[in-house]
């Protein structure tokens, strides 16, 4: 009885993630792409478990190993920023 309870509440948790648009690519590391617009193309945002803030995109086709960083200057989680360069479409 515990195991389906768990069961409904993971299943309600994951339809919430994915009607944000967000993508799950990998569950057991907790990958998550979100579709946006970078430099105007159509890209992914992406975020791994473990890491602070989304910092990363990639191509559609390119996927987690063509991960490129949003900003430049951005040397890791001491790094803020006032402006983000991007912008998510919902």
């Amino acid at each position: 009885m515990e195991h389906q309870s768990l069961a409904e509440v993971m299943k309600t948790n994951l339809e919430k993630i994915l009607s944000t648009g967000c993508l799950i690519k990998d569950l057991d590391t907790g990958l998550l792409d979100f579709p946006t617009i970078v430099n105007n193309e159509e890209v992914y945002l992406c975020w791994k478990l473990g890491e602070d803030c989304i910092r990363y995109y990639h191509r559609q086709e390119e996927g987690y190993s063509g991960r490129k960083v949003l900003d430049p200057r951005d040397l890791g989680p001491a790094t803020k920023f006032n402006n983000t360069p991007f912008r998510v479409r919902r």
